[in-house]
């Protein structure tokens, strides 16, 4: 398993963390957000949506829907947040496995709420002074180089 540790005092960095990462992803891969009420999960995923060539103003958390799909960027983006349903939670539960391994990018909050986890790429978000950490796990090792390339691309741009 890979893991890493990122700061993000303020909100440019988590841009640049959503503008890094947005570059390293590819159709199929799957973002399980996970952090407490307020700690950054659905700011990121605007982000992440912006840099990939997506209105950010249609990004919105899908609480009471569970599932919204945002289109017209580099690649389409299905967004889930299974706060709603809780631990236990199944993909099936709101539609997620029709996305699965297709032409989306798929980002769930409240990922770890997922049974049996799914394999993908896991942030978790924390609250850390006035700003956040994100602990970025590769459990299933299928991010390892693409990870080295999002380390090198956030402390690259970290002089900006």
């Amino acid at each position: 398993m890979m893991e890493m540790v990122l700061e993000l005092p303020h909100l440019a960095a988590t841009e640049r963390l959503a503008r890094c990462l947005a570059g390293l992803l590819v159709p199929g891969d799957l973002l399980l957000l996970e952090g407490d009420l307020g700690a950054g999960k659905t700011t990121f995923t605007r982000l992440l949506c912006q840099a990939l060539g997506i209105d950010p103003r249609l990004v919105a958390s899908p609480s009471f829907s569970l599932l919204h799909e945002y289109r017209g960027g580099r690649v389409d983006v299905v967004h889930v947040d299974l706060y709603r349903l809780g631990p236990g939670a199944h993909a099936d539960d709101v539609g997620l496995t029709d996305y699965l391994g297709s032409d989306w990018i798929a980002v769930v909050e409240w990922g770890n709420f997922l049974e049996p986890p799914m394999a993908g790429l896991h942030l978790e978000f924390q609250f850390h002074g006035q700003g956040r950490l994100c602990c970025l796990a590769d459990d299933a090792g299928i991010w390892r180089e693409r990870l080295e390339g999002l380390a090198e691309c956030f402390q690259m741009g970290a002089g900006r």
